[in-house]
């Protein structure tokens, strides 16, 4: 039997105290055997059989739409009957790569549109953003670019069925990241503040606590570029989600963010993905492994319905 993950969720009484999960056995043991590393490409071809590659029948997707001049300010948008004023809940997701490398979308691979034909079938319009990656592009490039992307969608949502007052924003790894980074320092917002009712946010880190190609190698800024503090201040309904195997570093932080929530009298929506890595927890959803669909889905709905 797998092990027990736990989440809290306070605020969201709908939400069952004890989620399984549910990990392939052969899945489970290559995860194992990866260890508490980041290994994309051999994550990746374990859940490959597992997705199915768009074009699928009653999902449209518009690919590479630019929300920016650079050539990395592309979007993809994933919609089924975009009737425009059709209201539905709208998912802005900003992918991972350590801010160096990663990809909205390579031909040939399920991610991410894996997650983005998930949130469709779901009832859920999804936006797959890239942006500016270092070291040609550092600090604070990204940021603007995930701000200059919420501000696309607010403008121009709404013909693809979407509603831009019901925007939720989720990233992984570092585009989680990103994300708190969004949430945390207020001069990202935009004219109308964060712009998003709620977040999500996969195995980020939220303090800058030493040199990196996007964040820089000068202790002197670490602290204002860190989102730590701004995310608990923040108020915003947020749901957190680290994995059994992932890095210790960020699972420290996930765990650390948690707890500082909770101390404020709000504690997030915490998913502790047991057998899973870093990786995998999302490569998970569409699957028959709810560890963080059922959750995601539940919490999405609560803050957009």
């Amino acid at each position: 039997m797998k092990r027990s993950a736990f989440f809290l969720a306070l605020g969201l009484a709908v939400l069952p105290q004890m989620l399984h999960a549910q990990v392939p056995d052969s899945i489970a043991a290559e995860l194992r055997d990866i260890g508490r590393v980041v290994d994309a490409g051999r994550t990746n071809a374990a859940y490959a059989p597992l997705h199915t590659l768009m074009p699928v029948d009653g999902i449209g997707v518009e690919r590479d739409v630019a929300y920016g001049p650079h050539a990395l300010n592309k979007l993809d948008v994933f919609f089924s009957d975009p009737d425009k004023g059709a209201g539905k809940p709208v998912v802005v997701f900003a992918h991972g790569g350590g801010f160096t490398g990663g990809s909205k979308h390579r031909d040939g691979s399920f991610t991410y549109d894996h997650m983005m034909m998930w949130l469709v079938e779901n009832g859920i319009v999804g936006v797959n953003i890239d942006y500016r990656l270092a070291p040609d592009d550092p600090f604070p490039a990204a940021q603007e670019d995930l701000a200059a992307a919420i501000q696309w969608t607010k403008e121009n949502i709404a013909q693809y069925g979407g509603d831009l007052e019901k925007i939720v924003l989720s990233g992984q790894s570092a585009g989680a990241s990103l994300v708190g980074n969004h949430i945390g320092l207020a001069q990202f917002h935009g004219p109308d503040g964060i712009g998003v009712v709620a977040a999500h946010m996969s195995s980020g880190q939220f303090e800058v606590t030493g040199p990196s190609p996007y964040y820089g190698d000068d202790p002197a800024t670490f602290a204002e570029r860190s989102s730590f503090q701004g995310i608990v201040d923040s108020g915003l309904p947020l749901m957190i989600n680290r994995a059994e195997l992932d890095p210790p570093d960020i699972a420290e932080q996930s765990d650390k963010l948690n707890a500082a929530l909770c101390a404020a009298g709000r504690c997030p929506v915490f998913v502790l993905s047991a057998d899973h890595n870093h990786n995998s927890q999302l490569y998970a959803l569409g699957t028959d492994d709810t560890i963080i669909s059922t959750p995601l889905l539940a919490f999405i709905r609560a803050h957009t319905e």
